[in-house]
């Protein structure tokens, strides 16, 4: 099986991993899966710490401005990298659509039907 160098779970994956190389189908889908996990669980840890930080401060700890200082800065990082994804989302939006061969889910659906995990190439674009 062949995926491309620009697909978007190899460049999720070597996001966090620079030297990431896929060699089998199921192993790679299982790591996008619980990086993906991991990615959704951190933001909500750092909420938390929010909310705790704003209770902190409700109980009158305003006298001291690191607390106040880093509630803003965390609010402030939440609100920046929302914007940061809706422009990178406008970008996006006028590039022209092309044929795509199977996903990644697609992929793994069907070889897990055929009880087997083909090996992956990645392939240079």
């Amino acid at each position: 099986m062949q995926i491309s160098n620009r697909a978007w779970h190899i460049r999720f994956i070597r996001f966090f991993a620079d030297d990431y190389q896929p060699k089998n189908l199921c192993r790679h889908f299982w790591r996008v899966v619980l990086v993906m996990a991991a990615c959704a669980i951190l933001p909500s840890i750092l909420l938390a710490l929010v909310g705790l930080l704003a209770f902190v401060n409700y109980l009158g700890f305003q006298d001291q401005p690191w607390v106040l200082g880093g509630a803003y800065l965390v609010i402030g990082g939440l609100f920046g990298g929302a914007w940061a994804i809706t422009k990178c989302a406008e970008r996006r939006k006028g590039r022209p659509k092309t044929k795509k061969p199977p996903g990644l889910l697609r992929s793994w659906l069907k070889a897990r039907k055929e009880r087997y995990c083909p090996l992956i190439e990645v392939v240079e674009d």
